[in-house]
Order: C-alpha cells, then sequence, then structure tokens
C-alpha cells in the first residue's frame, strides 16, 4: 500500500464504540463464543464514528471489525485466496503472498444508514474483496479480544461465517492472485505445508471454528 493511499485510509470516518461501554473489568481475552457476550447490539446501539486516525492509539475506544469465512454447504468447500506479491498487485506490504481464509474489514461512515452497520460491511468487504455477492446466512460465531500485539487493542473482532450457493469462483480484485474453493482435507495440508504462508489469524481462527458447533453438527 502506497504512503498516500494509507493516509487517505486513515483520515476516513469508521465506526467505533466507547470501550466502558462494551467491556467491564471482568470482560475476558481472546475468544468469546457470541452466546457470552452482546457486543453487537451494544455496537449497534453506541457506535460513532471517528476520523481512523484518532482511534489507532486511543484505548477509550474500540474499532469493531467483521471477520468473515464463506462456506458452500453444497459444495462442503470454503473460499480461500492468496494475495499478491508484490506492492503493485498487493495493498498491504506486510501481507504479499500471503493466503487467507477470511475476509475483513473496518466499518466506513457509508453504512450509517444500514440497519446492521457491522453485517452491512462484512457483506461489502466480501464482495469487494472476493467479488462474491451471492452471500446469506451470516452468522456470529465469537468475539476477539486479542492483547498479544499492540495494535490489536483496539480493535474488537467479530467473527462470522457466511454461506453461498456459488460454486465458482475467479480473481476480479487486482490485489489477489487466487480465489479458490477448498475442502476442510485441503485447508488442513495447507495449514501443514512449509511451502505456504498464511495469515497467522487465518490460522487461529480456523483452528477454533473447526471446533464450533457449526462445523462439527
Amino acid at each position: 500500500m502506497t504512503n498516500q493511499h494509507r493516509q487517505q485510509k486513515m483520515l476516513r470516518d469508521i465506526l467505533v464504540v466507547k470501550s466502558s461501554l462494551l467491556y467491564t473489568p471482568d470482560t475476558k481475552w481472546w475468544f468469546i463464543p457470541a452466546e457470552e457476550e452482546n457486543f453487537e447490539v451494544k455496537a449497534k446501539e453506541h457506535y460513532e464514528y471517528q476520523q481512523r486516525w484518532k482511534m489507532e492509539e486511543d484505548l477509550n475506544y474500540q474499532q469493531p471489525i467483521p471477520y468473515v469465512i464463506v462456506h458452500n454447504p453444497n459444495l462442503d468447500k470454503f473460499v480461500a485466496y492468496k494475495r499478491g506479491s508484490s506492492e503493485s498487485t498487493s495493498g498491504e506490504n506486510r501481507l504479499y503472498g500471503k493466503r487467507s481464509l477470511w475476509v475483513w474489514g473496518h466499518i466506513e461512515k457509508e453504512q450509517e444508514h444500514a440497519e446492521n452497520p457491522i453485517r452491512a460491511t462484512a457483506k461489502i468487504e466480501i464482495e469487494e474483496e472476493i467479488w462474491l455477492s451471492d452471500i446469506h446466512d451470516l452468522t456470529l460465531l465469537w468475539y476477539i479480544r486479542d492483547k498479544t500485539v499492540p495494535v490489536n487493542l483496539y480493535h474488537l473482532w467479530m467473527v462470522y461465517v457466511a454461506t453461498t450457493n456459488t460454486e465458482s469462483i475467479e480473481v476480479v480484485d487486482w490485489e489477489l492472485e487466487q480465489v479458490y474453493f477448498m475442502t476442510k482435507d485441503e485447508i488442513e495440508q495447507l495449514m501443514n505445508s512449509d511451502d505456504v504462508e498464511m495469515e497467522s489469524w487465518s490460522r487461529i481462527a480456523w483452528e477454533a471454528y473447526k471446533k464450533s458447533p457449526i462445523l462439527t453438527s
């Protein structure tokens, strides 16, 4: 991502929620099952918009981030993608050439009139990132609060699974090198390969997702 592009993104208004309206001193860290907390409801009731650059180091606010995996139940396959391997083909230099199973993004002010800006953003990110518009049954699985990396202290990750009936998919976005469907076994092989660089959160979230009732039922 060029410096100019990054600066433009940092000037955009994003959805945030005061931390005091979400958490108590007893709120736990890491994976929190959706049925244990109502962060999505609280975010819908109390959100506001602030310029992104102001929020990157302000612990008084949290930035909810929808984080979505897409599953085709008829094929029993998941959408995976590989980012481009250089700045000319991939926007984020820290993600060059990496593979991912999840689509995510900040919630911008353009969604302020949506009934649920969080879920609306989840669908829009899927459409814009992997150009897949046939999305339904968006189900919230967990929330993630992560304090292992400083930047994550300012974000509340909302993890969803979405379903699609689409059976073929192709690269359209300039930042992506490959987009394809994978079975669970193929994903496991990918995770265990020494020749493949997978985004770290894809690995972590996949391990948790395998244990979710939706996948094991």
